[in-house]
C-alpha cells in the first residue's frame, strides 16, 4: 500500500482495517509500524508498540493474582503524564503557535507498553483534526468513543 509493504492484517471493523506494516528507507533501515486504513481509501500509518496496553497487563496481573508494585504503577503514569506534557505543549512547527492538544480519552487501554519499556499514549487520527483553537483557549478533541469504530 503506497510506501508501505504490508506484512499481515492485525484486525478490522466497520469503518478502518489495521495492518502490521513496513517501511523502508534509506541505506536499508526500516521500521515496522501499523497502518491503518481507514475504509475505503484512506490510510494513517502509526508507530507500532510491540507490547500490551496498561488495560492488558492489569488483567494479566489480575488472572495471576499478583499486585502490580506501587512504584511500576507510579513511573507508568509519570511517564504516559509525561508524553500527555509534550504533546499539550506541542507548538506548530510553521507557525510556532502552541496547538495545546488534550486527549480526553485517557484510559489504561490508550496507554501502551513497549517491550523495550517505553510508555506510550495512543491517539486516535480523529485527536488531531483541526487542531486549531482561539489564543488562550485549550483545544478539547471531542471524545472518540471505541464503541463508534465498530
Amino acid at each position: 500500500m503506497g510506501k508501505y509493504q504490508l506484512i499481515r492484517k492485525l484486525a478490522a471493523g466497520g469503518m478502518a482495517e489495521v495492518f502490521l506494516a513496513k517501511a523502508a528507507g534509506p541505506m536499508g533501515f526500516e521500521k515496522t509500524l501499523v497502518l491503518k486504513r481507514i475504509l475505503p481509501q484512506l490510510a494513517l500509518a502509526m508507530e507500532y508498540i510491540d507490547g500490551p496496553s496498561l488495560r492488558t497487563l492489569i488483567k494479566r496481573a489480575v488472572a495471576q493474582g499478583l499486585d502490580l508494585p506501587p512504584a511500576v504503577c507510579a513511573r507508568l503514569i509519570a511517564d504516559a503524564c509525561e508524553g500527555l506534557a509534550f504533546t499539550h505543549d506541542f507548538a506548530d512547527p510553521d507557525t510556532g503557535q502552541p496547538l495545546r492538544l488534550i486527549h480526553q480519552d485517557i484510559s489504561p487501554d490508550n496507554i501502551l507498553l513497549s517491550r523495550q519499556g517505553a510508555v506510550k499514549v495512543h491517539w486516535e487520527a480523529s485527536h488531531w483534526a483541526g487542531a486549531s483553537a482561539p489564543p488562550g483557549k485549550p483545544l478539547r478533541i471531542p471524545r472518540f468513543s471505541p464503541s463508534r469504530t465498530r
